[in-house]
C-alpha cells in the first residue's frame, strides 16, 4: 500500500500519520516524522497539510522539540489543524468538512490516523 494516494490528482492527497508500523500507538521519533515529511515533499510535491489528528493522537509526538503541527510549519509546510476524533462516523461533521475545503491550496495532504479517505 502506498504511503500517500491522490484523491484529486496533484491537488488533494490522503495519507496516514507518521508512525512506527510495528508499534502504532508508541511515541514517534523525529527521524520517522522527518522521513515522512521528506517523502511528502519530494516524491509527491505536497506543500500543505491538513492535520486531522486529535489531542490523544498528537500526544504520540511529544518527543519532538515542538508540537507536531508546529514541527510541520518549521519544516516548510502550510498547515491547518482540524482535530477530528478517531473512528467517528461520519468521519467529519459538516463544519469540519467545510473547514477542510476552505483550508487549502494545491497539493494538500489530508492526514488522519486511519489512512482512509474521509467522507
Amino acid at each position: 500500500m502506498a504511503m500517500f494516494r491522490w484523491i484529486i490528482k496533484e491537488q488533494l492527497a490522503s495519507g496516514p500519520r507518521p508512525r512506527t508500523k510495528k508499534k502504532p500507538t508508541s511515541q514517534v521519533q523525529q527521524h520517522t516524522v522527518d522521513a515522512w515529511l521528506r517523502k511528502a515533499k519530494t516524491l509527491f510535491g505536497i506543500r500543505s497539510i491538513i492535520c486531522l489528528l486529535d489531542q490523544r493522537q498528537l500526544r504520540l509526538y511529544e518527543s519532538l522539540r515542538v508540537d507536531l503541527v508546529s514541527y510541520h510549519r518549521v519544516s516548510g509546510f502550510r498547515v491547518v489543524h482540524i482535530p477530528v476524533r478517531n473512528y467517528k462516523h461520519p468521519a467529519l461533521s459538516n463544519q469540519q468538512l467545510e473547514n477542510v475545503w476552505n483550508a487549502g491550496e494545491r497539493s494538500i495532504l489530508l492526514r488522519n490516523s486511519q489512512s482512509r479517505v474521509l467522507r
